[in-house]
Parts: C-alpha cells; sequence; structure tokens
C-alpha cells in the first residue's frame, strides 16, 4: 500500500555567483488555514545548497528540469495550534553519473518518515531512480522513477516523469512545459495525473498549472485540479537575490458521507538566492 505524506514545507532562497547563478537558497513561510469551524497556523523555514552553480533560465525562479548537481537540504515546520514539529534532512550526491540519494523527516509525536534513492544520469536529459520509503524503519513503498528532458531550442523545452510503484498499486506522470515569449515574457504549463489502486477503492488524481513571467523579476500562476482546488499567486524579485510571494487556495474536502468542508489557505512566503 502507498502512504502518502503530504508536508507543508519546502525551499526557494538560493543565492547568486553571477547574475543569473545560484548556489543556495532560502526560504521562510507562513500559511494560514481556515477551515469551516477552525484554523490553523503554520510557520517554515528552509535551506539548500548546491555543491556547484545551477543557472536560471530567464525568469530568477526556473532552472533547468532535471537537477544534475549535488545537494544538501534541511526544513523545519510548526504548527502553531498544536506546536507540533516537523524537521527535514536531504541531501542527493552524484558522482560519476550515479545518484545516492536520503531524505529523514521527523515529527514531534515520535515517528520518522525515511527514504532512500539510487538513480542514475544517462545523460543531463535523462534519468532513472529507485527510491524505497518508510515510517521509522519499515520501508515497505518502492517506487521506479524517470524523468525526460526533450531541449526544443536554448531557452524551450518539454519535460516529462513518470513513476511506477513495485506492486503496480500507484502509477503518476507528469510533463512540464517551459518556452521563452518575446520582450522577456516567460510561460510554464504543467500537468499531473496519478492513480493509485487498493482493495477499498480506486481513484485517479489530475492537476494543471500555468506561470506567466511578465519578466525575469515578476510572475503570476494559476492551478486547479479535479478535487474542486484553485490556486492563484504571485511571486516578485526585488533585486536578484530577494522575493516575496503570495498564494491563496480553496478546496472543498470530504468529511463524511455526502458531507464536504471548505478549506481556504493563504500562504506567505520570502526566499533569498546567492
Amino acid at each position: 500500500m502507498i502512504k502518502k505524506l503530504s508536508v507543508t514545507m519546502l525551499i526557494s532562497i538560493s543565492g547568486a555567483l553571477s547574475a543569473n547563478e545560484y548556489q543556495t537558497f532560502l526560504n521562510t513561510n507562513y500559511d494560514t488555514i481556515d477551515f469551516d469551524n477552525e484554523s490553523a497556523d503554520l510557520i517554515g523555514f528552509s535551506a539548500q545548497h548546491f555543491f556547484d552553480t545551477k543557472k536560471a533560465l530567464g525568469p530568477l525562479s526556473e532552472f533547468e528540469y532535471i537537477n544534475t548537481v549535488s545537494n544538501v537540504f534541511g526544513g523545519f515546520s510548526r504548527n502553531l495550534d498544536d506546536s507540533e514539529n516537523i524537521y527535514a534532512l536531504s541531501g542527493d550526491w552524484i558522482a560519476s553519473n550515479f545518484i545516492l540519494g536520503a531524505t529523514k523527516q521527523s515529527f514531534s509525536s515520535g515517528s520518522d518518515y525515511n527514504t532512500v534513492r539510487f538513480g542514475y544520469l544517462f545523460s543531463d536529459n535523462f534519468k532513472v531512480e529507485v527510491s524505497s520509503s518508510g515510517f521509522d524503519n519499515d520501508f515497505d513503498q518502492t517506487i521506479l522513477m524517470s524523468s525526460y528532458n526533450h531541449q526544443i531550442n536554448a531557452s524551450d523545452y518539454i519535460g516529462v516523469s513518470m513513476a511506477l510503484s513495485d506492486d503496480l498499486d500507484y502509477k503518476q506522470i507528469s510533463s512540464k512545459y517551459f518556452s521563452q515569449l518575446e520582450n522577456d515574457n516567460y510561460v510554464s504549463l504543467s500537468l499531473n495525473y496519478s492513480k493509485y489502486d487498493d482493495n477499498i477503492d480506486s481513484s485517479g488524481y489530475w492537476g494543471v498549472g500555468a506561470n506567466y513571467y511578465f519578466s525575469p523579476y515578476s510572475s503570476i500562476l494559476l492551478n486547479i485540479d479535479d478535487e474542486e482546488s484553485v490556486q492563484i499567486g504571485g511571486q516578485h524579485f526585488f533585486n536578484d537575490s530577494f522575493s516575496v510571494g503570495i498564494r491563496y487556495r480553496t478546496t472543498s474536502i470530504d468529511v463524511g458521507p455526502g458531507q464536504e468542508e471548505d478549506v481556504d489557505t493563504l500562504s506567505l512566503s520570502a526566499q533569498a538566492q546567492f
């Protein structure tokens, strides 16, 4: 059985060695979530460092589809309402095209969620990876993943990723299209579809998203999915290193037979990259 783990904790702060090259990414975020009868507030901090430079593709938040650089990541998030903490530590080492990686997420409740990864870069545009995950020391989820990037020209590309669990219960495919338009405008379009089968039911999920960049410094986004979820937002860089972002998401969740509850989430973030 595939265990889904959803943690609100991401990264984004990366430092610039030249106008468009970065190695270190830092992020802080605040999320406020409103349910029909209650609310929750979350804060998070994270940092990621790459051991070689990564070049922005025009927009300062866009990089190559397949990462080929060794890196380490650390993060922390906290639910301010019930004082639950989540700590995360992750890293990938790439040498002679081989990839070795691991991720550890620790919850204040006492449990850990661990992942180990092994992969191979056949080229900068094609990667295959196997991961094994589970709570504590029970690595009961194994997934085979592959990613391919088709470079259309110097800036534009189409990327495709696929994932399949060892018991064939979980399948996932996603794609991203990135293109430079006129006058330093850019657009990215994404599509994701996943399906999970178990002994109780079979469910599929799809989502689509779009980012439009008015310039390398400013962008807006729109995401929708088949769970009646809509997300809008934007990001603005004040210079080559510092930016702020805002997102609003509204959705409905099932809380019982024939019952749904509206959930609204407002997310604020600040990033730095060097």
